[in-house]
C-alpha cells in the first residue's frame, strides 16, 4: 500500500480479519482481551503454548522460561507465510555539535564492531553479512534458529510508508478492536466497509 488505494473492504482483508476473530471467539485457540489483561507475557506465564516473538525475546525465554522452547515459522494462510521486516534505524541529527564523533558512532553501530555486539547480545539480525554467523551462534539462540534465516530470506515483506500513514492507522485500529471485542457484536464486513469509505473520503484515496 502506497497511500493511494484503500483495500480494507476487499474480500481478502475481510476474510483475514474474520479468521483472526474466529481464532479467538470460535476456535478458542487465542486469548480473549480480558484473559490477557495483567498477565504480561502469556507464553512465559505458561498460559499460552505459542506466541509471536522476535530475537529480542530469546534471552528472556532462555533465562526465565521454566520449559523447553524453540521457534517455527508462523502457520501459512492462502497468501503464504509472510512476516513484516522491521529495522533499527539510526542517524545523525542535523543540528549536532559533534558531527565527527557522531559519524564514528554511526559507523561503529551500523557496520563496525557494534554489529557483532548487537548480533550476539541484543539478538538483532546484523546488517552486514560477515556477522551472520555471530547471530546464528549467539548466546540465546534456539535450536531451530535456521527457521529465522528462512523467514528473513524468503518470507519478509517491507512495511509500506506514506505521509498520512500514522493518521490513517489511528482510524483503523479502533475498528479492528471493536471487531475483536468479545463484548460487542460487530460485523467485520460492514465495519470495514464503512471504515474504507471514510478513509477514501478523508485521505482522498481510491
Amino acid at each position: 500500500m502506497d497511500g493511494s488505494k484503500v483495500e480494507l473492504d476487499s474480500p481478502e482483508t475481510i476474510e483475514a480479519i474474520e479468521f483472526m476473530h474466529d481464532l479467538v471467539h470460535v476456535h478458542r485457540v487465542a486469548p480473549l482481551a480480558t484473559e490477557s489483561e495483567g498477565l504480561g507475557d502469556l507464553f512465559l506465564a505458561n498460559r499460552a503454548a505459542m506466541a509471536y516473538a522476535g530475537p529480542w525475546h530469546w534471552r528472556q525465554y532462555a533465562e526465565d522460561g521454566e520449559f523447553e522452547w524453540d521457534i517455527v515459522e508462523v502457520p501459512a494462510g492462502k497468501a503464504g507465510n509472510k512476516s513484516q521486516l522491521l529495522g533499527l534505524p539510526i542517524g545523525i541529527g542535523s543540528q549536532t555539535d559533534h558531527p565527527e564523533e557522531a559519524w564514528k558512532l554511526l559507523e561503529f553501530l551500523t557496520h563496525g564492531e557494534g554489529q557483532s555486539i548487537q548480533a550476539n547480545i541484543v539478538g538483532a539480525n546484523p546488517s552486514v553479512i560477515r556477522e551472520s554467523h555471530t547471530f546464528a551462534e549467539g548466546q540465546w539462540v534456539p535450536e531451530n534458529v535456521e527457521a529465522f534465516q528462512t523467514i528473513m530470506e524468503e518470507n519478509t515483506v517491507v512495511q509500506s510508508m506514506f505521509p498520512d500513514k500514522l493518521e490513517a492507522v489511528s482510524n483503523i485500529q479502533p475498528v479492528i478492536d471493536q471487531i475483536m471485542d468479545e463484548t460487542r457484536d460487530v460485523d467485520a464486513e460492514e465495519a470495514l466497509g464503512e471504515l474504507a469509505d471514510r478513509l477514501r473520503t478523508e485521505f482522498e484515496m481510491d
